[in-house]
């Protein structure tokens, strides 16, 4: 089985939970829906334990060669829960390898201005890399 490793960043402590759904080939929708009861119920979670820090979330049980969508919501320790705005920024689409990807985790920040890109990408072995 195939995993993805969402990076995910918050402005409060608390938990973060995100889910992959399959993306059906004929609609282009993931299927089923990725609503905040779906995402909890998936069960990948990591904690935030400082505000702006980032946590990797592992989503497993996926299968290899597969485009899904995934998204996240987080519920902070002072009981607040994602909206669904924040919900929907947090979606992306993914797609699974046929075989392990040798990249382990990767961020992408722009910078305030949005004048720059930086990309951090952490690999299980040496080699070369092109963006």
């Amino acid at each position: 089985l195939a995993e993805l490793t969402v990076v995910v960043r918050s402005t409060k402590v608390g938990r973060v939970f995100c889910a992959a759904s399959p993306v059906d080939a004929a609609t282009g929708n993931p299927v089923p829906v990725l609503t905040p009861t779906v995402i909890k119920a998936a069960r990948s979670a990591n904690f935030l334990t400082q505000p702006g820090a980032r946590v990797p979330v592992r989503v497993t049980g996926l299968e290899s060669s597969r485009r899904y969508e995934t998204a996240c919501l987080a519920d902070s320790d002072g009981g607040l829960e994602s909206n669904s705005t924040t919900i929907e920024l947090s979606r992306r689409r993914w797609h699974t390898e046929m075989l392990p990807s040798p990249i382990l985790g990767m961020a992408i920040t722009r910078s305030k201005d949005r004048t720059d890109l930086s990309i951090v990408v952490q690999v299980a072995t040496k080699g070369l890399m092109w963006c």
